[in-house]
């Protein structure tokens, strides 16, 4: 996820009334203003996107993803196919450094 002029910023230095808006628009399609930041709905459409080419390849061959716990929680939300509406339904379960999720697609 893109975090605009909060990159490398500690949550707590971003602010409560950002992250308030932030968090508000949750679902927004549109970049946060305030921060540029990338809304939560971009980064499932651009996760999505991947899942569903890696549908597409799983008919030829495994498929592996190394990335963050950012990334794993939005694939698991959408493999689940649970609505993120809010930030209450993002998942919460934590990613172990160096951990492995499969997901079935």
């Amino acid at each position: 996820m893109h975090f605009g002029h909060w990159e490398m910023l500690a949550w707590a230095d971003v602010g409560r009334e950002a992250m308030d808006l932030w968090l508000g628009n949750f679902r927004c399609n549109k970049p946060n203003h305030h921060a540029s930041a990338e809304s939560v709905a971009y980064l499932l459409q651009r996760v999505g996107g991947a899942l569903s080419e890696a549908k597409l390849r799983l008919s030829f061959r495994p498929v592996a993803w190394l990335t963050h716990a950012g990334v794993i929680r939005a694939a698991t939300a959408l493999a689940s196919g649970k609505p993120i509406q809010t930030a209450s339904d993002w998942p919460a379960a934590p990613i172990d450094f160096g951990s492995i999720t499969q997901l079935a697609i």
